[in-house]
């Protein structure tokens, strides 16, 4: 069996064993769906990203659950590019790199700042949001242990995308997001007629 060079990046953080952990497998190109999936399995982390070759921008990258393939995501793609700089593979061109990386939803343009030898700050870029479903409080609230009484008044619950779509449910305040607890069996249910990858509480 080939082997293939890897990593893990913990992204949001600089302290060891911290942050939001992400494998990165690199000269992905000759790997299948489905052997992408099982590595994913293997590895059982919440992403991880495979980079191959892009005839259209500097990286090709794929994510990948031990579920399924997702189309966008946001701390893979930081951890992705700071795999792709420690490893050599992404030279920094001064105090500031642009880059792109091709993603099933298309290119996304990447920013990467550095000074003083510092670690590089990185910013990606979102594809404008695409607003999709209204949900039905009554049906939702409940996978959460909430009421439809802790939502913000005024404020729909709906299915937003900027490459993945995302349920967000805009709660009253901090005391109810504090309450929130997930009902796994209703949870359940609730996402397997979803039309959305995974969902967000928040309060302004």
């Amino acid at each position: 069996m080939p082997t293939y060079p890897f990593t893990q990046v913990d992204a949001f953080t600089d302290q060891p064993l911290a942050g939001n952990p992400c494998a990165i497998l690199f000269d992905a190109d000759d790997l299948s769906d489905a052997q992408m999936l099982a590595i994913a399995k293997e590895m059982n982390l919440s992403e991880t990203a495979f980079v191959r070759h892009s005839n259209i921008a500097d990286f090709g990258v794929r994510y990948f659950t031990p579920a399924e393939e997702i189309p966008l995501a946001g701390h893979p793609t930081i951890a992705t590019t700071h795999a792709l700089i420690d490893d050599g593979r992404l030279p920094l061109a001064g105090p500031k790199t642009s880059i792109t990386f091709e993603l099933p939803v298309g290119p996304i343009e990447i920013e990467i700042f550095a000074a003083d030898g510092r670690p590089p700050r990185i910013v990606m870029s979102q594809k404008k949001p695409q607003f999709g479903a209204l949900h039905d409080p009554a049906q939702v609230m409940p996978a959460f242990g909430l009421t439809p009484a802790d939502l913000l008044p005024g404020a729909p619950i709906q299915t937003v995308s900027t490459g993945t779509p995302q349920l967000m449910i805009p709660l009253r305040g901090l005391d109810a997001l504090r309450r929130a607890r997930v009902n796994v069996p209703a949870y359940a249910a609730l996402r397997e007629s979803a039309d959305f990858f995974s969902p967000h509480l928040f309060c302004l």
